[in-house]
């Protein structure tokens, strides 16, 4: 992406990665969609040059894919503008992508 202008915000969710373990009150996906929508905030409005961003595409991929919904979803309610979702392909594979993501997000 380097010279594209285009910047990659890459994160670990709760209880993966690098990241410490907490269990909250809500499911872990909703809490993720949160957790993501508070950073891309907190990012966009705390790092130098980034203040012009104008579009945000989420992608994710197996589970990352239903937080990526997620995330959508609770950009659409707060009213944060977002570009685009890709999913890459979500767990249970193209079935969820193409009918069950609409019945469940």
């Amino acid at each position: 992406m380097s010279g594209t202008g285009c910047h990659v915000l890459v994160w670990d969710r709760r209880n993966t990665g690098g990241s410490g373990f907490g269990l909250g009150r809500d499911p872990l996906p909703v809490e993720d969609a949160r957790d993501l929508v508070d950073l891309l905030g907190f990012v966009l409005r705390t790092e130098p040059g980034l203040g012009a961003v104008t579009r945000v595409v989420l992608m994710g991929k197996s589970a990352g894919a239903r937080v990526s919904a997620l995330c959508a979803e609770t950009m659409r309610r707060r009213g944060t503008p977002f570009h685009g979702v890709v999913f890459a392909p979500p767990t249970s594979g193209s079935h969820v992508a193409s009918d069950a993501l609409v019945d469940l997000y």
